[in-house]
Protein backbone atom coordinates (compact mmCIF):
# COMPACT_ATOMS: atom_id res chain seq x y z
CA UNK A 1 0.00 0.00 0.00
CA UNK A 2 1.27 3.43 -1.02
CA UNK A 3 2.80 5.76 2.11
CA UNK A 4 0.68 8.91 1.50
CA UNK A 5 2.96 11.09 3.66
CA UNK A 6 5.63 11.17 1.35
CA UNK A 7 2.60 12.95 -1.25
CA UNK A 8 2.76 16.39 -1.72
CA UNK A 9 -0.11 18.43 -0.86
CA UNK A 10 -1.20 22.36 -1.18
CA UNK A 11 -4.52 21.68 0.30
CA UNK A 12 -4.89 19.88 3.71
CA UNK A 13 -7.15 19.37 6.72
CA UNK A 14 -5.77 20.22 9.91
CA UNK A 15 -7.58 18.72 13.24
CA UNK A 16 -6.70 18.57 16.45
CA UNK A 17 -8.32 18.16 20.18
CA UNK A 18 -8.55 21.69 22.40
CA UNK A 19 -8.43 22.37 25.68
CA UNK A 20 -11.39 24.89 26.76
CA UNK A 21 -8.78 28.05 27.20
CA UNK A 22 -8.11 27.29 23.66
CA UNK A 23 -7.18 30.78 22.52
CA UNK A 24 -8.87 31.33 19.24
CA UNK A 25 -7.19 34.90 18.45
CA UNK A 26 -3.93 33.09 18.73
CA UNK A 27 -4.48 30.57 16.27
CA UNK A 28 -6.24 33.12 13.74
CA UNK A 29 -3.26 35.56 13.96
CA UNK A 30 -0.89 32.70 13.24
CA UNK A 31 -2.91 32.00 10.02
CA UNK A 32 -2.92 35.01 8.96
CA UNK A 33 0.36 36.50 9.21
CA UNK A 34 2.37 32.98 7.89
CA UNK A 35 2.78 33.81 4.41
CA UNK A 36 2.95 30.18 3.69
CA UNK A 37 -1.00 29.80 4.37
CA UNK A 38 -2.72 31.89 1.68
CA UNK A 39 -6.23 30.18 2.51
CA UNK A 40 -7.82 29.21 5.76
CA UNK A 41 -11.33 28.27 7.45
CA UNK A 42 -11.48 26.68 10.52
CA UNK A 43 -14.35 26.06 13.30
CA UNK A 44 -14.21 24.79 16.70
CA UNK A 45 -17.01 21.19 17.02
CA UNK A 46 -18.01 21.66 20.49
CA UNK A 47 -21.33 19.67 20.22
CA UNK A 48 -20.56 16.60 18.60
CA UNK A 49 -22.31 14.04 20.61
CA UNK A 50 -19.15 11.55 22.36
CA UNK A 51 -16.43 13.49 20.97
CA UNK A 52 -14.24 15.84 22.80
CA UNK A 53 -13.88 19.97 22.05
CA UNK A 54 -11.85 19.75 18.78
CA UNK A 55 -10.85 22.18 15.72
CA UNK A 56 -11.36 21.84 12.02
CA UNK A 57 -8.79 23.99 9.69
CA UNK A 58 -8.64 23.83 5.64
CA UNK A 59 -6.39 25.42 4.17
CA UNK A 60 -4.28 26.17 1.33
CA UNK A 61 -0.65 26.74 0.78
CA UNK A 62 1.05 28.79 -1.51
CA UNK A 63 3.00 25.53 -2.25
CA UNK A 64 2.88 21.35 -2.18
CA UNK A 65 4.95 20.08 0.18
CA UNK A 66 5.16 16.87 2.53
CA UNK A 67 2.58 16.38 5.54
CA UNK A 68 5.62 16.05 7.94
CA UNK A 69 6.65 19.61 6.85
CA UNK A 70 3.17 20.91 7.05
CA UNK A 71 3.05 19.21 10.73
CA UNK A 72 6.16 21.81 11.21
CA UNK A 73 4.69 24.63 9.92
CA UNK A 74 1.40 24.02 11.82
CA UNK A 75 3.50 22.65 15.13
CA UNK A 76 1.57 19.59 15.77
CA UNK A 77 2.24 16.12 14.96
CA UNK A 78 1.63 14.45 11.51
CA UNK A 79 -1.01 12.51 12.62
CA UNK A 80 -2.89 15.90 12.53
CA UNK A 81 -2.58 16.78 9.13
CA UNK A 82 -4.69 15.07 6.75
CA UNK A 83 -4.70 15.22 2.78
CA UNK A 84 -8.29 16.51 1.90
CA UNK A 85 -9.92 12.60 0.65
CA UNK A 86 -13.36 13.97 -0.14
CA UNK A 87 -13.65 16.93 -2.67
CA UNK A 88 -12.44 20.71 -1.32
CA UNK A 89 -16.68 21.25 -1.56
CA UNK A 90 -17.03 18.67 0.47
CA UNK A 91 -14.20 19.41 3.06
CA UNK A 92 -15.79 22.77 3.46
CA UNK A 93 -19.59 21.82 3.97
CA UNK A 94 -18.23 19.20 6.78
CA UNK A 95 -16.91 22.73 8.61
CA UNK A 96 -20.34 23.05 9.60
CA UNK A 97 -21.55 19.33 9.07
CA UNK A 98 -23.88 20.57 6.52
CA UNK A 99 -23.17 16.99 4.08
CA UNK A 100 -23.67 15.48 7.36
CA UNK A 101 -27.63 15.01 8.39
CA UNK A 102 -27.02 12.75 11.40
CA UNK A 103 -24.54 15.21 13.13
CA UNK A 104 -25.27 18.24 14.67
CA UNK A 105 -25.37 21.60 12.25
CA UNK A 106 -23.31 24.65 13.08
CA UNK A 107 -23.93 27.78 11.82
CA UNK A 108 -21.54 29.35 8.93
CA UNK A 109 -21.84 32.34 11.42
CA UNK A 110 -19.29 30.02 13.31
CA UNK A 111 -16.60 29.43 10.80
CA UNK A 112 -13.35 31.87 11.27
CA UNK A 113 -12.29 32.61 7.56
CA UNK A 114 -9.77 34.60 5.53
CA UNK A 115 -12.21 34.76 2.46
CA UNK A 116 -15.59 34.11 1.57
CA UNK A 117 -15.94 30.36 2.59
CA UNK A 118 -19.13 30.86 2.07
CA UNK A 119 -19.52 31.72 -2.07
CA UNK A 120 -16.61 29.13 -2.47
CA UNK A 121 -18.25 26.14 -0.76
CA UNK A 122 -21.06 27.31 -3.17
CA UNK A 123 -19.15 27.42 -6.24
CA UNK A 124 -17.81 23.86 -5.17
CA UNK A 125 -20.71 22.31 -4.65
CA UNK A 126 -22.44 23.80 -7.27
CA UNK A 127 -19.53 21.67 -9.59
CA UNK A 128 -19.49 18.51 -7.31
CA UNK A 129 -23.14 18.31 -7.98
CA UNK A 130 -22.49 19.27 -12.16
CA UNK A 131 -19.88 16.55 -11.90
CA UNK A 132 -22.59 13.75 -10.18
CA UNK A 133 -25.11 14.67 -12.78
CA UNK A 134 -23.23 14.83 -15.30
CA UNK A 135 -22.14 10.92 -14.03
CA UNK A 136 -24.93 10.12 -14.26
CA UNK A 137 -26.04 11.10 -17.76
CA UNK A 138 -23.14 9.36 -19.34
CA UNK A 139 -23.76 6.27 -17.49
CA UNK A 140 -27.66 6.75 -18.84
CA UNK A 141 -26.11 7.29 -22.57
CA UNK A 142 -23.61 4.48 -22.27
CA UNK A 143 -26.27 2.33 -21.42
CA UNK A 144 -28.79 3.49 -23.88
CA UNK A 145 -31.38 5.24 -21.52
CA UNK A 146 -31.19 8.14 -23.54
CA UNK A 147 -30.93 8.84 -27.38
CA UNK A 148 -28.07 11.31 -29.02
CA UNK A 149 -31.12 13.44 -29.73
CA UNK A 150 -32.55 13.66 -26.29
CA UNK A 151 -29.31 14.45 -24.45
CA UNK A 152 -28.88 18.40 -24.40
CA UNK A 153 -32.65 18.15 -22.83
CA UNK A 154 -31.74 15.32 -20.52
CA UNK A 155 -28.89 17.44 -19.40
CA UNK A 156 -31.04 20.55 -18.97
CA UNK A 157 -33.46 18.39 -16.72
CA UNK A 158 -30.68 17.60 -14.62
CA UNK A 159 -29.61 21.40 -14.29
CA UNK A 160 -26.02 20.58 -15.97
CA UNK A 161 -24.77 23.70 -17.17
CA UNK A 162 -23.86 24.39 -21.01
CA UNK A 163 -21.02 24.90 -20.90
CA UNK A 164 -19.96 22.49 -18.56
CA UNK A 165 -21.23 19.82 -20.66
CA UNK A 166 -19.65 20.90 -23.89
CA UNK A 167 -16.18 21.13 -21.84
CA UNK A 168 -16.79 17.67 -21.16
CA UNK A 169 -18.14 16.63 -24.15
CA UNK A 170 -15.82 13.69 -25.12
CA UNK A 171 -17.02 12.06 -22.04
CA UNK A 172 -20.27 12.64 -23.98
CA UNK A 173 -18.33 10.97 -27.07
CA UNK A 174 -16.79 7.48 -25.27
CA UNK A 175 -20.50 7.08 -23.59
CA UNK A 176 -22.26 7.26 -27.27
CA UNK A 177 -19.79 4.64 -28.44
CA UNK A 178 -20.42 2.81 -25.72
CA UNK A 179 -23.68 2.51 -26.48
CA UNK A 180 -23.97 1.86 -29.97
CA UNK A 181 -21.24 -1.74 -28.94
CA UNK A 182 -24.15 -2.18 -26.66
CA UNK A 183 -26.92 -1.70 -29.02
CA UNK A 184 -24.88 -3.94 -31.55
CA UNK A 185 -24.62 -7.15 -28.83
CA UNK A 186 -28.10 -6.48 -28.41
CA UNK A 187 -29.81 -9.82 -30.06
CA UNK A 188 -33.66 -8.92 -30.10
CA UNK A 189 -35.17 -5.83 -31.18
CA UNK A 190 -38.66 -5.07 -32.58
CA UNK A 191 -38.51 -3.17 -35.96
CA UNK A 192 -41.47 -2.34 -37.98
CA UNK A 193 -41.47 -0.76 -41.81
CA UNK A 194 -44.20 0.43 -43.46
CA UNK A 195 -44.34 1.52 -46.96
CA UNK A 196 -46.54 4.27 -48.26
CA UNK A 197 -47.00 4.69 -51.66
CA UNK A 198 -49.33 7.77 -53.86
CA UNK A 199 -49.03 10.71 -55.59
CA UNK A 200 -47.05 13.72 -55.28
CA UNK A 201 -48.86 16.39 -52.70
CA UNK A 202 -50.93 13.58 -51.68
CA UNK A 203 -50.63 13.40 -47.88
CA UNK A 204 -47.63 10.69 -47.89
CA UNK A 205 -45.55 12.07 -45.03
CA UNK A 206 -48.31 14.00 -43.24
CA UNK A 207 -49.93 11.01 -42.59
CA UNK A 208 -46.45 9.09 -41.87
CA UNK A 209 -45.96 11.80 -39.26
CA UNK A 210 -49.16 11.16 -37.56
CA UNK A 211 -48.97 7.16 -37.42
CA UNK A 212 -45.25 8.31 -35.61
CA UNK A 213 -46.91 10.95 -33.49
CA UNK A 214 -49.78 8.08 -32.24
CA UNK A 215 -47.38 5.98 -31.45
CA UNK A 216 -45.72 8.73 -29.48
CA UNK A 217 -42.42 8.37 -31.43
CA UNK A 218 -39.92 10.46 -31.75
CA UNK A 219 -39.10 11.67 -35.62
CA UNK A 220 -36.29 11.54 -37.68
CA UNK A 221 -37.70 12.68 -41.70
CA UNK A 222 -34.75 12.39 -44.38
CA UNK A 223 -35.07 13.16 -47.55
CA UNK A 224 -34.13 10.62 -50.44
CA UNK A 225 -30.36 11.87 -51.30
CA UNK A 226 -26.58 10.97 -51.30
CA UNK A 227 -27.01 10.20 -47.08
CA UNK A 228 -30.47 10.05 -46.48
CA UNK A 229 -28.99 9.07 -42.33
CA UNK A 230 -27.52 12.60 -41.75
CA UNK A 231 -28.45 14.12 -38.86
CA UNK A 232 -29.61 10.58 -37.15
CA UNK A 233 -29.17 10.92 -33.84
CA UNK A 234 -31.10 7.96 -32.49
CA UNK A 235 -34.69 8.95 -32.95
CA UNK A 236 -37.42 6.38 -32.43
CA UNK A 237 -39.02 6.73 -36.33
CA UNK A 238 -37.70 7.25 -39.16
CA UNK A 239 -39.50 8.61 -41.68
CA UNK A 240 -37.37 8.06 -45.08
CA UNK A 241 -39.08 10.46 -48.25
CA UNK A 242 -39.26 10.09 -51.68
CA UNK A 243 -37.81 6.56 -51.55
CA UNK A 244 -36.78 5.92 -54.98
CA UNK A 245 -34.83 2.55 -56.95
CA UNK A 246 -31.71 4.58 -56.21
CA UNK A 247 -31.90 5.84 -52.75
CA UNK A 248 -29.95 2.63 -51.49
CA UNK A 249 -26.24 2.37 -53.15
CA UNK A 250 -26.10 -1.38 -51.48
CA UNK A 251 -28.62 -3.79 -51.40
CA UNK A 252 -27.44 -5.44 -47.98
CA UNK A 253 -27.07 -1.99 -46.39
CA UNK A 254 -31.19 -2.45 -47.14
CA UNK A 255 -31.64 -5.51 -45.16
CA UNK A 256 -29.60 -4.46 -42.76
CA UNK A 257 -31.93 -1.52 -41.85
CA UNK A 258 -34.78 -3.21 -42.59
CA UNK A 259 -33.77 -6.52 -40.22
CA UNK A 260 -36.76 -6.33 -37.58
CA UNK A 261 -34.69 -8.12 -35.08
CA UNK A 262 -30.53 -6.83 -34.99
CA UNK A 263 -29.38 -3.50 -34.55
CA UNK A 264 -26.24 -3.01 -36.55
CA UNK A 265 -24.05 -0.44 -38.39
CA UNK A 266 -25.62 0.89 -41.96
CA UNK A 267 -23.30 2.86 -43.81
CA UNK A 268 -23.56 6.79 -44.09
CA UNK A 269 -21.18 9.52 -45.34
CA UNK A 270 -19.28 10.54 -42.54
CA UNK A 271 -19.96 7.77 -40.08
CA UNK A 272 -21.90 4.49 -39.66
CA UNK A 273 -25.34 4.56 -38.34
CA UNK A 274 -26.72 2.68 -35.44
CA UNK A 275 -30.43 2.39 -36.20
CA UNK A 276 -32.08 2.32 -32.79
CA UNK A 277 -35.73 3.22 -34.06
CA UNK A 278 -38.80 1.08 -33.44
CA UNK A 279 -40.34 2.22 -36.84
CA UNK A 280 -39.27 2.93 -40.10
CA UNK A 281 -41.83 4.80 -42.62
CA UNK A 282 -41.03 4.87 -46.67
CA UNK A 283 -42.93 6.96 -48.54
CA UNK A 284 -43.00 6.97 -52.39
CA UNK A 285 -44.50 8.10 -55.36
CA UNK A 286 -43.66 4.65 -57.17
CA UNK A 287 -44.81 0.65 -56.18
CA UNK A 288 -42.68 -0.80 -53.96
CA UNK A 289 -42.14 -3.22 -56.54
CA UNK A 290 -40.66 -0.16 -58.97
CA UNK A 291 -38.59 0.38 -55.85
CA UNK A 292 -37.66 -3.03 -54.93
CA UNK A 293 -38.99 -4.88 -58.00
CA UNK A 294 -36.36 -8.36 -57.71
CA UNK A 295 -38.65 -11.94 -58.08
CA UNK A 296 -36.18 -13.96 -56.48
CA UNK A 297 -34.98 -14.89 -52.34
CA UNK A 298 -33.45 -11.38 -52.19
CA UNK A 299 -36.92 -9.67 -53.37
CA UNK A 300 -38.89 -11.62 -50.73
CA UNK A 301 -36.20 -10.80 -48.13
CA UNK A 302 -37.35 -7.43 -48.53
CA UNK A 303 -40.81 -7.58 -48.45
CA UNK A 304 -40.38 -9.94 -45.22
CA UNK A 305 -39.13 -6.91 -43.78
CA UNK A 306 -42.13 -4.50 -44.89
CA UNK A 307 -44.99 -6.12 -43.14
CA UNK A 308 -47.17 -3.04 -43.98
CA UNK A 309 -48.32 -1.07 -47.12
CA UNK A 310 -49.74 1.80 -47.52
CA UNK A 311 -51.52 2.99 -50.63
CA UNK A 312 -53.22 6.46 -50.57
CA UNK A 313 -55.66 7.84 -53.45
CA UNK A 314 -57.53 11.33 -53.30
CA UNK A 315 -60.81 9.65 -51.74
CA UNK A 316 -59.41 6.45 -49.88
CA UNK A 317 -56.34 4.98 -48.28
CA UNK A 318 -55.88 1.30 -48.46
CA UNK A 319 -53.92 -1.14 -46.07
CA UNK A 320 -52.48 -4.19 -46.92
CA UNK A 321 -50.19 -6.63 -45.15
CA UNK A 322 -47.83 -9.00 -46.33
CA UNK A 323 -48.49 -12.77 -46.45
CA UNK A 324 -45.27 -14.53 -46.24
CA UNK A 325 -46.81 -18.30 -47.43
CA UNK A 326 -48.39 -16.56 -50.62
CA UNK A 327 -45.79 -13.53 -51.40
CA UNK A 328 -48.14 -11.06 -51.51
CA UNK A 329 -49.47 -7.79 -50.00
CA UNK A 330 -53.30 -8.81 -48.99
CA UNK A 331 -55.84 -5.81 -48.42
CA UNK A 332 -57.01 -5.59 -45.07
CA UNK A 333 -58.66 -2.47 -44.54
CA UNK A 334 -59.57 0.73 -46.57
CA UNK A 335 -60.30 4.18 -44.75
CA UNK A 336 -61.09 7.75 -45.73
CA UNK A 337 -58.36 10.34 -46.97
CA UNK A 338 -58.59 13.19 -45.03
CA UNK A 339 -55.71 15.25 -45.52
CA UNK A 340 -56.99 18.26 -43.12
CA UNK A 341 -57.36 15.52 -40.03
CA UNK A 342 -53.81 14.13 -41.24
CA UNK A 343 -52.01 17.93 -41.13
CA UNK A 344 -53.87 18.86 -37.92
CA UNK A 345 -53.42 15.53 -35.89
CA UNK A 346 -49.59 14.83 -37.37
Amino acid sequence: MKDHKYDKLENFEYETVIPDDFDIDAFKHFLDTDPRIIKYAFIIHDKDEDTKRHIHCMCKLNFATTIKKIADIMDCKEQNIERIKRTFANALAYLTHLNEPDKYHYGDNEVISNYSFKTERSIALNMNKQKKQLDNLIEAISNGEVPNYKIYEEADKLSINRSYLIANFAKIEKAIKASVLCTTQTIDRQLETIFITGTSGIGKTTFAKKIAKDRGLSIFISGSNNDFLDGYNGEECIIIDDVRHDTFKDYNDVLKLLDPHTASNVRSRYHNKIIKAELIIMTSTKSIDQVFYNDDEEGKQIRRRIKTLINIFPDETMFYLYDECLDEYMLCEVIDTDLNSWINEA
